[in-house]
């Protein structure tokens, strides 16, 4: 199960809508391509190569500590072989700078807004979901 979560900056209006979690009875191969694009094809690799493979995977919230940007991406970390790991890593599509995760949603409103600086973000809507959604798209 997901949660749906709708962020509003009370001073200049900017909206964002993110879906965190995972649908259930989803596997890692549906979703893989939704992986950050440098890291799909050594993704796609481990689990052709390692279909043994055991891992844990959803949507998690993460922002820039550079340009305050806030961002979806798909977290994957894997354990394949020989008692091997993978873990997906994150950067900003905007700066390139590493991003720090957000545990919890609740913590966006202590955030500056990605368009205005201040630091006016709250949680518009919150809902859970539980279904892929046709509309998600590959990350760049």
């Amino acid at each position: 199960m997901g949660i749906s979560l709708d962020i509003l900056c009370r001073s200049c209006g900017w909206t964002e809508t993110f879906r965190l979690g995972m649908g259930a009875d989803i596997r890692l191969a549906q979703v893989a391509g939704l992986a950050a694009e440098d890291q799909r094809q050594l993704l796609s690799t481990l689990l052709k190569a390692h279909p043994d493979h055991a891992g844990e995977f959803e949507f998690r919230l993460w922002r820039c500590p550079a340009c305050s940007q806030l961002v979806e991406q798909l977290h994957v970390s894997l354990l394949y072989g020989n008692g091997r790991h993978w873990e997906s890593a994150h950067c900003c599509p905007m700066c390139g700078a590493p991003l720090l995760r957000l545990e919890d949603p609740e913590e966006v409103t202590a955030l500056p807004c990605p368009q205005c600086g201040e630091p006016l973000l709250e949680i518009e809507t919150l809902e859970f979901w539980d279904e892929l959604q046709s509309d998600m798209q590959p990350l760049p």
